[in-house]
C-alpha cells in the first residue's frame, strides 16, 4: 500500500491483511463443546473404572481339603453356563461323611432327602462352606457347591453381584435333573444370597430358598460397600448411584432388574429363609426386613443379635441348623416326584 505526502514523497507500507474476529456465539459453542467432550471422557473412564473395581474384587484362592471336616465319597463337577463359562466345585452324596454306616445304617445318597445348591458370597469361593456342606450331608442332603463365575478357580473375568450368577444356576440344576435328583433348594451367603432370590424367581426346580445376609437392592449393596470402605455419605451415596447405573448398563438391564427385592414375591408358595446378622456391617440389617416384607408366604426371617456379617451359624450354631434344616423338611415334605 503506497502513501502520497503534500511535500510529493510517496511511502509505502507492507500489506496486511485483514484480521478477523470470530463471533462471540462460535466461541461460547467451541468451549461448551469441548466441555462436554471432556465430561465425556471422565464420564467413561470413571465407568471403567468403577466396573473393574465392582466386578473385579480378587479371586480368593482359599482351599480346604474335605476330609478333613469328615466328607468322603465326594466329586469334582464341571458346570458349563449358558455362555460358555466352565464353573468348577464339588458334589458331596448324602451320607457320605466318615461313621455314617453306623449312625444311618447304610444309608446311600439314593436315598437322600434332597439336594442342596450352595453359592458363596463376594469375592469368595465355595471351600468356605464346606462346614455346611459337613453337616447338610449328616442330615441326609446332597451338597452340590460351586465357584461362581469371575470367582475361584471358575471362569470368568467378573462377577456380577448375582445377575448373572442367578442364571448360571441354571448348570446346576441341570447337572442334578440329569443325575437323577429331582428336590432341588437353595442356599446362598451375602451376594450368594440375592443370586439365590433371582435363580428362583426364574427356576421353579428350585423348592426352597435360604439366604444368609442377602442383599435386596443393587445400588443399596453398592453404597454399603463404599461405605464400609470408609467413603463419606456425600461422595458415598452419588458415588453409588453411578456404580449401579454402570453395572446395570454393562448387564444392558433395565435398573432394579437384578433387584432382589423385585423378584422375591416370586418364591411362593415355595418356603423361605431370610438369615441376617443383626449387626451386619456390610450389608445393612434393614435389607432383610425389605426382603421380607417383598416376600410371600410361607416365609421367616430370623435375624441373630450382636452377630457380624455372615457370621450367624458361628454365633447360634443349634439354632442356625435347626431353622435350616427345618426349611428343607417343609419343601421337601410337599414335593411330589
Amino acid at each position: 500500500m503506497t502513501t502520497q505526502h503534500s511535500n510529493g514523497r510517496t511511502t509505502v507500507r507492507p500489506y496486511e491483511p485483514s484480521r478477523s474476529r470470530l463471533p462471540r456465539p462460535l466461541i461460547i459453542t467451541a468451549a461448551l463443546g469441548a466441555g462436554i467432550a471432556a465430561a465425556a471422557l471422565a464420564r467413561w473412564q470413571f465407568d471403567q473404572y468403577a466396573l473393574d473395581r465392582l466386578t473385579q474384587p480378587g479371586r480368593s484362592m482359599f482351599r480346604a481339603d474335605p476330609a478333613d471336616l469328615g466328607l468322603t465319597g465326594y466329586q469334582r463337577v464341571n458346570l458349563t453356563t449358558n455362555d460358555g463359562l466352565v464353573l468348577r466345585g464339588h458334589f458331596f452324596p448324602a451320607y457320605s461323611y466318615r461313621g455314617y454306616k453306623a449312625s444311618n445304617n447304610g444309608a446311600t445318597a439314593a436315598e437322600a432327602k434332597g439336594s442342596v445348591i450352595l453359592l458363596h458370597g463376594y469375592g469368595s469361593n465355595h471351600d468356605t462352606l464346606l462346614e455346611y456342606a459337613n453337616w447338610l450331608v449328616i442330615a441326609g442332603y446332597n451338597v452340590l457347591a460351586y465357584d461362581q463365575r469371575g470367582s475361584g478357580q471358575s471362569d470368568g473375568e467378573r462377577v456380577t453381584m448375582g445377575a448373572q450368577e442367578a442364571h448360571d444356576v441354571g448348570a446346576a440344576i441341570e447337572w442334578l435333573l440329569a443325575h437323577s435328583y429331582a428336590k432341588i433348594a437353595i442356599w446362598g451367603f451375602s451376594m450368594g444370597g440375592a443370586a439365590a432370590i433371582l435363580a428362583a424367581a426364574e427356576y421353579t426346580d428350585l423348592k426352597a430358598v435360604i439366604t444368609d445376609c442377602a442383599f435386596a437392592s443393587l445400588q443399596e449393596e453398592i453404597l454399603s460397600r463404599i461405605r464400609y470402605q470408609g467413603y463419606p455419605s456425600l461422595i458415598s451415596i452419588p458415588l453409588s448411584h453411578l456404580t449401579a447405573a454402570t453395572l446395570t448398563d454393562h448387564l444392558q438391564a433395565q435398573p432394579g432388574e437384578y433387584d432382589a427385592v423385585n423378584a422375591v414375591n416370586w418364591i411362593s408358595p415355595r418356603p423361605l429363609l431370610l438369615i441376617h446378622a443383626g449387626e451386619d456391617e456390610v450389608v445393612d440389617p434393614s435389607d432383610a426386613y425389605a426382603l421380607y416384607d417383598a416376600a410371600g408366604e410361607p416365609r421367616e426371617l430370623w435375624v441373630t443379635p450382636r452377630s457380624a456379617h455372615t457370621q450367624s451359624y458361628h454365633d447360634f450354631p443349634t439354632e442356625y441348623k435347626q431353622r435350616a434344616l427345618a426349611t428343607l423338611e417343609r419343601a421337601f415334605s410337599k414335593v411330589e416326584l
